[in-house]
């Protein structure tokens, strides 16, 4: 039986392909892979809450703020809902969220989905550097089974951050024809 790991990125078809890549490597390398989208909205939200704040704005009142925490349609506790169906549904062995701080799930969400469903939570900051971001990710890292970052700015082994840069060549989502090299010579007079 193959090992199971989730990935939780933006995978929508405008979003950078960096999860769609990484996807594939896991794939690759003989994993089950399970995509949960982090952009994802309610359909109360989407459809009938965001016409209601472009029709207030339209008289100068001022948005409601949809994002509360403890409102069930919240971009954020949809999101969590979400998360936790993938889960319970794959049962994965690691849950890989990228961009974890601040991110679409809270800290404490993904720590007690980590220990109601038992698998390791892994993070990577896949953006920065930031000096915010980065103080954010080093009392964050301390938290997840391992955490890494695709910068070597503002943190050391002692953060227990991990550098995993970001760089790869994936031929099915880039068109990469490496040029010959043609010599010229230049005469100046």
């Amino acid at each position: 039986m193959s090992k199971k790991v989730l990935l939780t990125f933006y995978f929508g078809k405008n979003g950078l392909p960096l999860g769609h890549s990484c996807a594939d490597g896991f794939q690759q390398l003989g994993y089950e892979v399970i995509c949960v989208n982090t952009h994802q909205k309610s359909f109360i939200e989407k459809h009938l809450f965001k016409p209601f704040q472009k029709f207030r704005k339209l008289f100068g009142l001022k948005p409601i703020n949809l994002k509360e925490k403890d409102w069930f349609w919240a971009s954020q506790t949809y999101r969590e809902r979400c998360l936790e169906m993938a889960i319970k549904k794959h049962h994965p062995d690691y849950v890989l969220t990228f961009n974890p701080n601040p991110g679409p799930y809270s800290l404490d969400k993904l720590i007690s989905l980590r220990n109601q469903y038992k698998f390791k939570l892994i993070g990577w900051n896949v953006d920065g550097p930031y000096s915010d971001l980065i103080e954010q990710s080093k009392a964050d890292a301390p938290q997840f089974d391992a955490y890494f970052c695709m910068h070597q700015y503002g943190y050391s082994s002692k953060d227990q951050i991990h550098y995993l840069p970001a760089f790869a060549l994936d031929s099915k989502r880039y068109n990469f024809q490496p040029q010959p090299i043609i010599e010229k010579i230049l005469f100046v007079g």
